[in-house]
């Protein structure tokens, strides 16, 4: 059988693997659903799924708002976007909203996933398994790979492979958390061979940066709390308890106010006292079962958005939370998994990352029609509630990061 090329069946098979690994993570979060996410992984089980860029999205649609929320701010798009894919990371003009390049990173492409901007958008890191791999985001260059604790041996355990990655706000050290190890990485950018290792336990998921770079918050889904280490010294201190399945984090921009999606709320913390406020519930009255997921802060800390990335029935919302009042003033619809949200700096222009449910796949049940454009980045207007056009994503797009026009190139 000499001269068969067997490339295309690899490649099948750890696209495979990457949709079961990605079935198995939202299944570990989605435990009021359990039933529905069984379903899908058996069915992404037996698909084998080849990706090609769409040429076409659907025209603009209005979303829902509810009756007298507060308007918003709107510039026109601009900037760079950087989606990782399982066929590496591809590069988006956000103006033209055309593919600029692929840019392949170090490690397998099974694992790749998140991915950080460092300050001024010259520089990106891509995570993969246990490897970091630094972008030149101007020549599109990879650096030397960055080795993170123990690798996986190419398959995610139970715990899943990394799926957050943090900067410090000068850009000197990446924070990521090792959910397989119960710990939380810092790497010294500068001298990568001094990484410290912060035993956290149970399984660290997500984490966030203070504005002054002193102190990491860990969601710990594990251990139902909020770690909290001291960057200073690489130590723990006294963990927020009492959040039930933590997720994602944001930190304002004042550095006054951390939100944590837990479940179908996100729960406030004063980060000057560590108090827990009283949670916030996404859905509407009488609406079908949310789950919060990817948040995002405005540019003035005014308004914190928050995906619904319970959306079996392809009607997932991007929620709008008025930090003044910790209300809920907005839900923006649609979506069918919106799997990222980002705020280009300085026109703070709003970004979602709107995947297929399964990838391709037909969800248990039947879906209506998808409202918006899969395995996707699109546009949603702030002030209308409409989204724009979409631009399609080759591969199977996972998570991304923006950077402002110019500054990458």
């Amino acid at each position: 059988m000499a001269g068969i090329d067997l490339r295309p069946a690899e490649t099948v098979a750890l696209e495979a693997q990457a949709l079961i690994e990605e079935a198995r993570r939202r299944h570990r979060r989605r435990q009021k659903r359990m039933a529905v996410s069984l379903i899908v992984v058996a069915v992404l089980v037996g698909i084998a799924v080849a990706s090609v860029l769409a040429l076409s999205s659907g025209p603009a649609r209005r979303t829902t708002a509810p009756p007298g929320a507060r308007p918003f701010l709107s510039t026109a798009p601009h900037g760079r976007a950087y989606v990782t894919t399982s066929g590496g990371i591809v590069e988006i003009d956000l103006a033209r909203g055309t593919v600029l390049r692929r840019i392949v990173p170090h490690g397998s492409a099974l694992a790749l996933n998140p991915i950080a901007i460092a300050p001024g958008g010259r520089t990106a890191y891509a995570l993969s398994d246990n490897v970091l791999t630094p972008i030149n985001l101007r020549t599109g260059s990879t650096g030397a790979p960055i080795t993170i604790g123990p690798s996986t041996g190419g398959e995610a355990d139970a715990s899943g492979f990394p799926g957050s990655l943090a900067l410090s706000p000068n850009g000197d050290t990446a924070l990521i958390p090792m959910p397989a190890q119960g710990t939380l990485i810092a790497v010294d950018l500068g001298q990568p061979s001094a990484a410290v290792s912060v035993h956290l336990g149970g399984r660290p998921e997500a984490v966030a940066v203070t504005p002054d770079g002193a102190t990491a918050f860990v969601s710990n889904p594990g251990l139902h709390e909020v770690d909290v280490v001291n960057l200073a010294t690489d130590t723990e201190e006294s963990p927020l308890r009492g959040v039930a399945d933590p997720g994602a984090i944001v930190i304002t921009r004042s550095g006054e106010r951390a939100y944590v999606a837990n479940g179908n709320v996100v729960t406030p913390v004063d980060l000057a006292t560590r108090v827990l406020r009283a949670p916030i519930t996404l859905s509407a009255p009488g609406s079908p079962f949310t789950l919060a997921g990817p948040m995002a802060v405005s540019q003035d800390d005014r308004d914190v958005y928050v995906a619904d990335v319970e959306s079996v029935r392809g009607d997932g919302r991007v929620a709008v939370i008025a930090t003044g009042s910790d209300a809920v003033v907005a839900r923006l619809g649609g979506f069918t998994d919106p799997a990222g949200l980002g705020l280009v700096g300085g026109s703070g222009d709003l970004y979602v990352l709107n995947v297929a449910w399964s990838s391709g796949a037909a969800a248990p049940g039947g879906l209506a029609p998808h409202a918006v454009t899969t395995d996707a980045l699109v546009p949603l207007s702030r002030a209308t509630g409409r989204v724009g056009k979409a631009i399609p994503i080759p591969a199977s797009p996972r998570s991304f990061g923006l950077a402002a026009s110019g500054s990458g190139r």
